[in-house]
């Protein structure tokens, strides 16, 4: 559970610090560089740690959800127009 629950714990300390660090020292730009290696080393580590059965057959293509795609955008922006009129109303007309 600590293996898991580090990752949480640590990041949000460390991540400013040596944001701030890369900022000052280089440029703004070395945030986006900084990433590069870490992408790349994640791909492969998924690569070579994923079981071949969760691949995908050569016979079957996966076909593209266009309704759901089509509803992505405004159900996304109906739950957030949602949530920022709930702050703005009292609780009691809600719950009587």
């Amino acid at each position: 559970m600590s293996t898991v629950s580090l990752p949480a714990v640590a990041v949000p300390v460390v991540g400013p610090v040596v944001g701030g660090l890369i900022v000052n020292d280089l440029s703004w730009r070395w945030l986006f560089y900084v990433n590069v290696p870490i992408c790349l080393a994640g791909l492969i580590l998924a690569w070579r740690g994923l079981p071949a059965s969760l691949a995908v057959p050569a016979q079957v293509k996966p076909r593209l959800d266009v309704i759901g795609l089509a509803l992505l955008s405004p159900g996304l922006a109906a739950v957030l127009y949602g949530l920022a009129q709930v702050s703005s109303h009292r609780a009691s007309a809600i719950w009587p």
